[in-house]
C-alpha cells in the first residue's frame, strides 16, 4: 500500500464541528464513526486535514481504540487537525488513544508466548500531523502495549502529554516487584522474558518534532499524576528527537535496577539501543531518566525548572549523555543510581540557583524529598556486585551555583571513576566515599569560590573507601575572597579498614588567600591498623604562607604512621613546603570538619 490519503474523514461524512458553535466548547461527539472506521479500515490511511480556526474533530468521553495497522495524519503541528477529547487519561498508564489488542492480551497470558514470538505484538501504528486536545488533562495522548513499528512524528499536545510504551507481561501482572529480594534471580525472567535474547520488546519506535503539553505539574496537586512527552518500557531500537513540551519529560523502564530485583550487571537490560537528541523539557517530572537502560545515546538535550533530578541513569550500561543542559532542578542536575557500567557523562553543563530550592513548593508535590535545589551532580543508591567492576565517566563540563551558600557535588557511592576537565562554580565536592568505592581519577579540575565558607569547612574531600587508589592530577582550586584561616581546600583521607589506599595528588594549584591549611592529609582510621595507608605529594603549589598538614589518626590510635612522599611542593612565592603534622587533637579536628552538605550552608 503506497502512503496516501485513502480515507479523507472530511469527505466521508465526518462533521468535525467542535468549536462552532456559539459557546465554542461543544461540538457533535464523532467517537463512535471514528472508532467504527479505525476497525474497518485497518491499513488504510485515515487524513484529517487542516481545520478552520478552532475547530476540531470531537471524540467525547470515550476513549479510542486503536489495532495493528493504523494510519492518521493531519496537516502538521502548525496547521489544526485537531482532536478533541473530554476523556480523563489521568493515570499512569492512559491515554485518549489506546493499542492493546486482544490477540496480545491472549499471546502473553501464561509468560512468553510460544512459536513465533512475533506474534504476540501489534505492528504498523502512524500518528503524524495532529494535534491533540484534552479538555482538561490526560497524561498522553496515546498508549500502546507490545508494539512494533511505530512512527509519531510532528504532532502538537493541548493539555495532554505524548506517547507511551508498555508491555503485555505489566499490564497482566505476570512482571511484578512483590518477589522477594534474591541476586540470583531476575523478576523480567521471572515474568517471562527471555534471559539473553531481547526479541521479546516493544521495537522500531520512531518519534520526532512534537511540540505543546499539559498546562500543569500534575492533575491535582499534589496527587503525583504527571504527564510524559515519551515513556518506554521494555523498547529496543528506538529514536526520540525535536521535542519541546512543558510540564512533560522523557523516561524509560528496562526494568528495576534495585538490588535483588533484577539490578544486578548479570542480567540483561531491557530497554535497549536508542537515539535521543535536541529534547527541551521545562517544569516536568524531571528530563530525561531511566532505569536499566543499555546502548541509549542522548544528545543536545535541556532541562529547566523541573522536580527531582533533570538527567538520570539508575541501573545502566553503556549509555552516554553529550551536550546535556540543565538549570534548575529540585535535587540533582545530574544524577547516577544504582549499578553503573560504560556510562559516560560529557559536555554538560548544570547550574542551580536559589529558584531551585522553591519547586517543590510551587508544584506542590510532597515527593522527592527533601528538594534542597543544592546538588548539581550526585551518585548514590549503589551496590556491591562481585562479579562486575562498576565505573563511570563525567568528562568536561560545568557546574555553576548562584544561590544562598554553596553548592555540591556529592558521591555516596563510587566505583572507578574518571571526573576531568569539569569547571566549579561556588560549588564544593565530597568524593569520600561509600562501601563500594574503589578507584578515583580526578584531572584538571578547576574550582573557583566567590563567597567566603566558614572556619573547619572542607571545600573539596576525596578519598576511595577501599585498598585501592585515588589520583588528583593537574587543576585548580581558587578563592576571588579571602577565606577563614580554618578553611581547607583540599582534603584526601584514607580510611579502609585494611589493606593500603594509596592517594596521589600531583600538580595541583590552590590560591585560596587566608587560609592556614591548603592540603590536609590523613589516615582517618581509629583502629590502630597497619601498615598505614600512602599519599605521594608531587610538584603541588599552594597559598603562600600556608601549609601541607598531615591529620595521622590511625597512628595515635596505635597503627602505624602515615606513609608519605612529598617533593618538589612550593607555595605560591615559590618558597618550599614540607608537609607537617597535626600537633592538636586530630580526632576532634577532623570530626568538626564540615564536608559536603554541611559546607554548603552556612553556620
Amino acid at each position: 500500500l503506497h502512503d496516501s490519503h485513502d480515507v479523507h474523514l472530511l469527505k466521508v461524512g465526518f462533521r468535525a464541528d467542535y468549536g462552532a458553535g456559539d459557546d465554542r466548547r461543544s461540538g457533535t461527539d464523532e467517537s463512535a464513526w471514528l472508532q467504527e472506521t479505525l476497525d474497518k479500515t485497518p491499513y488504510r490511511t485515515k487524513y484529517l486535514p487542516s481545520l478552520p480556526a478552532e475547530r476540531g474533530l470531537y471524540v467525547g468521553k470515550r476513549r479510542i481504540r486503536l489495532c495493528s495497522g493504523t494510519r492518521i495524519i493531519g496537516d502538521g503541528a502548525l496547521a489544526n487537525s485537531r482532536i478533541v477529547s473530554d476523556y480523563v487519561g489521568a493515570s499512569f498508564r492512559d491515554g485518549l488513544l489506546w493499542l492493546r489488542e486482544p490477540h496480545v492480551v491472549e499471546a502473553w497470558a501464561e509468560g512468553r508466548p510460544a512459536g513465533d514470538v512475533d506474534r504476540g505484538f501489534s505492528h504498523d501504528i502512524e500518528l503524524r500531523g495532529l494535534t491533540f486536545e484534552a479538555s482538561d488533562f490526560a497524561s498522553a495522548a496515546a498508549t500502546m502495549v507490545c508494539v512494533r513499528g511505530v512512527d509519531y512524528h510532528d504532532n502538537h499536545h493541548v493539555r495532554c502529554g505524548g506517547i507511551k510504551f508498555f508491555h503485555e507481561l505489566e499490564l497482566n501482572r505476570r512482571y511484578s516487584l512483590a518477589h522477594e529480594d534474591d541476586p540470583t534471580t531476575d523478576n523480567a525472567v521471572l515474568a517471562g522474558f527471555d534471559p539473553t535474547t531481547p526479541d521479546d520488546l516493544n521495537q522500531a519506535i520512531r518519534i520526532s518534532h512534537l511540540t505543546g503539553g499539559t498546562d500543569r505539574y500534575s492533575y491535582t496537586p499534589g496527587d503525583g499524576k504527571a504527564a510524559v512527552a515519551v515513556r518506554l518500557n521494555f523498547v529496543r531500537d528506538f529514536s526520540i528527537s525535536h521535542v519541546r513540551m512543558d510540564y512533560c519529560n522523557i523516561s524509560g523502564w528496562g526494568g528495576s535496577a534495585r538490588p535483588g530485583k533484577g539490578g544486578e550487571l548479570r542480567w540483561m537490560r531491557r530497554l535497549r539501543d536508542g537515539y535521543i537528541s535536541d529534547v527541551h523539557c521545562t517544569r516536568s517530572n524531571g528530563a530525561i531518566y531511566f532505569n536499566n537502560a543499555h546502548n541509549v545515546k542522548i544528545f543536545g538535550c535541556s532541562a529547566r525548572d523541573v522536580s527531582d533530578t533533570a538527567f538520570d541513569f539508575e541501573g545502566c550500561t553503556y549509555c552516554l549523555f553529550d551536550g546535556i543542559h540543565s538549570v534548575n532542578a529540585g535535587n540533582f542536575g545530574i544524577s547516577v543510581f544504582y549499578a553503573t557500567r560504560g556510562n559516560v557523562i560529557k559536555n554538560f553543563h548544570a547550574l542551580q540557583t536559589a529558584e531551585a530550592a522553591r519547586l517543590r513548593e510551587r508544584y506542590a508535590t510532597q515527593r522527592f524529598k527533601p528538594g534542597l535545589g543544592k546538588t548539581l551532580f550526585r551518585r548514590l543508591a549503589g551496590f556491591e556486585d562481585p562479579d562486575f567492576e562498576q565505573d563511570i565517566v563525567l568528562d568536561t563540563g560545568s557546574f555553576v551555583y548562584e544561590g544562598e551558600g554553596f553548592g555540591l557535588v556529592a558521591v555516596d557511592s563510587w566505583v572507578n571513576v574518571t571526573y576531568r576537565n569539569v569547571n566549579h562554580h561556588d560549588v564544593v565536592m565530597d568524593l569520600r566515599a561509600h562501601s563500594n568505592a574503589r578507584e578515583q581519577y580526578l584531572q584538571d579540575n578547576r574550582f573557583t569560590f566567590t563567597k567566603p565558607a566558614a572556619d573547619g569547612d572542607a571545600l573539596v574531600a576525596i578519598g576511595p573507601n577501599s585498598s585501592s587508589y585515588a589520583r588528583w592530577q593537574g587543576g585548580v582550586i581558587q578563592s576571588t575572597v579571602e577565606q577563614p584561616s580554618g578553611v581547607i581546600p583540599l582534603l584526601a583521607q584514607g580510611r579502609a579498614y585494611a589493606g593500603v589506599t594509596i592517594v596521589d595528588i600531583m600538580e595541583c594549584r590552590i590560591d585560596v588567600p587566608g587560609v592556614d591549611t591548603s592540603i590536609l592529609i590523613g589516615d582517618v582510621r581509629r583502629s590502630g591498623r597497619a601498615p598505614g595507608h600512602a599519599f605521594r605529594l608531587h610538584g603541588n603549589l599552594v597559598t603562600a604562607g600556608s601549609r601541607i598538614e598531615i591529620l595521622n589518626i590511625n597512628q595515635r590510635a596505635g597503627g602505624a604512621a602515615l606513609q608519605l612522599e612529598a617533593l618538589n611542593n612550593r607555595d605560591l612565592s615559590f618558597s618550599p613546603v614540607d608537609a607537617e603534622t597535626d600537633q592538636g587533637d586530630g580526632v576532634a579536628r577532623y570530626r568538626a570538619l564540615r564536608v559536603g552538605l554541611k559546607a554548603t550552608r552556612s553556620r
